[in-house]
């Protein structure tokens, strides 16, 4: 593997290899590197072994590093120079703290994934709606109908006001006024 000062020009005169995939090393920031597939999609990762994953020296009870793993950090023109070095440094820092990337990025991912729309509603249904609404099956009916079809889903943190104003306009739209005046009513919202 080469090693290379990356610039953004010198990354732009790389070429994809005929058959395979090319990988160069960053001569400034140790394990940031450059995957260039065949297809010419330029990626960039980090190699870096987390402090204490190897356990600890029995002579000395000092963490050992365990062994090398890698993170995916983009894809390049997307993430530039400048960034992929700032977020290959911040995974050697923590790494070196004994925090793992792939780990805080997985944790990331499923903590959002346990935050969609359908997932949100059905925990509100549960826990708010079923004890406390008489009600309730109209409201996990009218979700069922009209919300999890369009976000069920995305993360609740990406619907905006404006998001569910189209989807009450939406509802209207098909002559479903009742049950959309009822949404508007519920989320406190004015035409």
């Amino acid at each position: 593997m080469a090693k290379k000062m990356f610039t953004e020009a010198g990354l732009k005169r790389l070429r994809a290899p005929d058959k395979g995939r090319v990988e160069y090393g960053d001569s400034v920031v140790p394990g940031l590197m450059m995957r260039i597939s065949e297809t010419g999609v330029k990626s960039w990762s980090v190699l870096y072994k987390v402090k204490g994953d190897g356990g600890a020296s029995p002579r000395t009870g000092r963490p050992i590093k365990g062994t090398q793993r890698r993170i995916s950090l983009g894809v390049y023109p997307m993430l530039g120079v400048k960034q992929a070095r700032e977020t290959a440094m911040d995974v050697l820092q923590k790494s070196l703290l004994g925090t793992d990337a792939r780990v805080v990025r997985n944790e990331v991912l499923l903590a959002r994934s346990a935050n969609t729309v359908e997932a949100v509603a059905k925990r509100f249904i549960d826990q708010d709606a079923k004890p406390n609404i008489e009600s309730w099956s109209k409201i996990e009916r009218a979700l069922e109908l009209h919300v999890y079809l369009e976000w069920g889903e995305r993360n609740i943190a990406d619907i905006r006001r404006r998001d569910v104003h189209e989807l009450l306009n939406g509802i209207v739209a098909k002559g479903k006024t009742g049950t959309a005046s009822d949404g508007r009513k519920n989320f406190s919202l004015s035409s």
